[in-house]
């Protein structure tokens, strides 16, 4: 009983030793990205903390409506791109209401690699830069496409596969 009892602690030490060991290896180090554009001038948009990893990143501000009117359903919208300019991604942050001089904060997180510079628009709809690949063939895929055809293609696949 005392052996099992031994193996059982040099189990729980060999397994908190690799977690610990783990942890420190993976843990991301977020560096300043200082590259983004502001394409409004009103609202006045501050980006006050803007980090960013191998793999993710945030980026935190405030937006205070300097228009002189009532704003409602508009989006702020931040646009990814690599070192390339290849569009990455989109992230949005909905404004469903937004009063005269009011300051609102966001905090945008997002998880695309190498990202290099952010492209930060205030609008009325959510506009989609087109990808390389939809650059070159000039094609875009519906959200309803890619939710009805990932299924599929995941079935055909699994079905090719399986005898």
């Amino acid at each position: 009983m005392k052996k099992l009892f031994k193996y059982f602690l040099m189990f729980i030490a060999l397994f908190l030793f690799v977690e610990l060991v783990t942890n420190f290896a993976m843990k991301e180090r977020f560096n300043n990205l200082p590259e983004y554009k502001i394409n409004v001038t009103s609202p006045k948009i501050e980006v006050t903390e803007n980090k960013a990893s191998s793999y993710s990143g945030y980026i935190k501000g405030t937006i205070t409506n300097d228009t002189g009117e009532h704003l409602r359903n508009k989006f702020l919208q931040f646009d990814f791109y690599d070192k390339d300019g290849i569009y990455l991604g989109t992230e949005t942050q909905e404004i469903k209401i937004f009063n005269i001089n009011e300051k609102s904060s966001f905090n945008i997180e997002y998880n695309y690699s190498n990202v290099n510079k952010i492209e930060i628009n205030f609008t009325n709809e959510i506009n989609k830069p087109q990808t390389k690949i939809g650059k070159l063939i000039n094609f875009k895929l519906d959200e309803d496409v890619k939710k009805i055809g990932i299924p599929i293609g995941l079935f055909l696949g699994i079905m090719a596969v399986l005898p």
